[in-house]
């Protein structure tokens, strides 16, 4: 049994499909604050033989950031893992004007709450630019 989340981004359009098998959905920061779209989550892989897994498609407009990232980060010991997803989300927003790798070093630095985590603790950080889109 294995939890996955896969994402298929275009950079071109902003389109993002994602599916998800009980693994934390991607967060969504967009340059006007708009919600992020729920992503409904399938049993994990290995589970049972005919699972559908249901796609969320959505279109992010320029300069969105997406971040994916293991529960890690955010189901650790004696940490609510709802209010550990909202750091993590309000430390993407407020690097959201940041380059991406010193984005990344104020995330991870504000929600690990340890030097050595208990568990497996990986973030990747995709920041659409701006294009003219037709």
């Amino acid at each position: 049994m294995a939890t996955c989340c896969l994402i298929a981004l275009d950079p071109d359009t902003g389109r993002l499909d994602c599916a998800t098998a009980a693994h934390p959905a991607p967060l969504v920061h967009t340059p006007d604050g708009a919600p992020a779209p729920h992503v409904t989550p399938g049993l994990p892989l290995g589970v049972l033989a005919d699972t559908s897994y249901p796609t969320t498609r959505v279109t992010l407009p320029p300069r969105s950031r997406l971040l994916l990232h293991t529960d890690g980060l955010t189901d650790t010991p004696h940490t609510d893992p709802d209010h550990a997803r909202r750091q993590l989300h309000t430390e993407l927003a407020a690097t959201a004007h940041d380059a991406a790798a010193l984005a990344l070093h104020q995330i991870t630095t504000a929600c690990l709450t340890t030097a050595h985590p208990n568990d497996d603790a990986a973030v990747l950080l995709a920041h659409l630019v701006a294009t003219d889109r037709h």
